[in-house]
């Protein structure tokens, strides 16, 4: 049995994050993910890493929080990303400068 008072341990924050299905389409290129609404971000995260994810958005938040808890599940373990969807992720803004350059080798 739990105790009921018990108190949330700092590693026991990903459960915050609920995992549900998301229904997939074709996203042929994708634009910079932290600008996108809610759905595209799963709908990416899901096509790119084969997982169905929800991430909570709320739309007062700042690209930096979105991407921060994006950087936080994938470090937690819950999403696999691919380089690129990384990439995206870590610089956030400047992706967009990027994304215009041909990919280095």
């Amino acid at each position: 049995m739990i105790p009921y008072n018990k108190k949330k341990k700092k590693n026991e924050r990903e459960k915050s994050y609920k995992v549900k299905k998301v229904s997939t389409q074709e996203v042929s290129q994708y634009p910079h993910i932290l600008s996108l609404p809610q759905q595209e971000v799963e709908r990416i995260i899901e096509l790119h890493c084969q997982q169905s994810i929800h991430v909570e958005f709320s739309k007062e938040q700042k690209a930096r929080t979105r991407r921060n808890k994006l950087r936080y599940l994938g470090k937690v373990g819950k999403i696999h990303f691919t380089t690129a969807i990384r990439r995206q992720i870590v610089f956030g803004s400047e992706m967009e400068n990027r994304i215009k350059r041909p990919p280095y080798q």
